[in-house]
């Protein structure tokens, strides 16, 4: 049996420590019935490149029962692609052929969407391995969700969740120079979109996987109140859309064709 290991968000910086410190980033996709699917047409992953308008129907793989990665409601430009490797070694710790991933940054031109940029990847091939799930932890984070799932499980998803007051623009515009690839690679695209950008920001990063099939990692910024301070109604909300969110990924996994509902709206003052 194969396994795989990925790390995305190795940094010292101290925004991206709170919201990747010490992850491995599997992939997750999953299912979210909370809306009938949107008419817009999905997208073939293998016609995306820059420029490619995106919208919440989402991006489809080739295959049989095609899986579908599902996105948040929106206007989804792809503004950086990336056609990488997972590189995949065996319980023997043997080095075995990697397997392709692709790896998107999006914006959302739509005017004050609550979810405002993403960074997704996924292995568009089947992949006969078992991925390596870890527990579903992160220091310092919000709160976590599993959508009760387990390492051991066959479909596996995590989220992990951080309210961050502020200092997002300033770290968008830092990334072009940073020592870490993820956000010299992915993050720094972003640079210019990030004067419409909040500051303060609410990150989920959500993984999935199925046994012996494919791998999804989706990390999204959404707006948060203009404080920072997120309160208990809207807390809840959040909580809600991002099990919602993994379980739509996961179904997403199995073809499932399934819709994310909006973001919650931030608490007015």
């Amino acid at each position: 049996m194969q396994s795989i290991e990925t790390s995305f968000c190795q940094t010292t910086d101290r925004l991206t420590r709170l919201v990747c410190r010490g992850l491995l980033l599997p992939v997750t996709l999953g299912v979210l019935v909370f809306l009938a699917l949107p008419a817009s047409a999905q997208t073939l992953s293998d016609d995306i490149k820059v420029g490619t308008p995106l919208t919440s129907a989402g991006i489809t793989m080739r295959g049989f029962s095609p899986p579908v990665m599902p996105l948040p409601p929106g206007d989804w430009e792809v503004v950086a692609r990336s056609d990488e490797t997972f590189p995949l070694t065996n319980r023997l710790h043997e080095i075995v052929p990697p397997a392709p991933k692709v790896v998107l940054t999006l914006v959302n031109k739509e005017l004050l969407g609550k979810v405002f940029a993403a960074v997704v990847t996924y292995s568009p091939e089947v992949v006969p391995i078992r991925w390596t799930s870890p527990p579903c932890t992160a220091p310092g984070a919000s709160f976590i969700d599993s959508a009760g799932t387990t390492e051991g499980s066959l479909d596996y998803a995590c989220a992990r969740v951080w309210y961050h007051p502020a200092g997002l623009r300033r770290y968008i515009s830092n990334a072009a120079g940073s020592e870490k690839e993820w956000e010299k690679q992915y993050i720094a695209p972003l640079a210019q979109a990030k004067e419409t950008f909040p500051d303060s920001v609410i990150w989920v990063v959500t993984t999935a996987n199925r046994d012996r099939g494919r791998l999804f990692d989706v990390t999204l910024l959404a707006r948060s109140t203009l404080s920072g301070k997120v309160d208990d109604a809207f807390d809840q909300g959040i909580r809600s859309w991002v099990n919602g969110f993994a379980k739509a990924l996961i179904g997403g996994l199995h073809g499932d064709k399934a819709s994310v509902v909006d973001f919650p709206a931030p608490s007015l003052p």
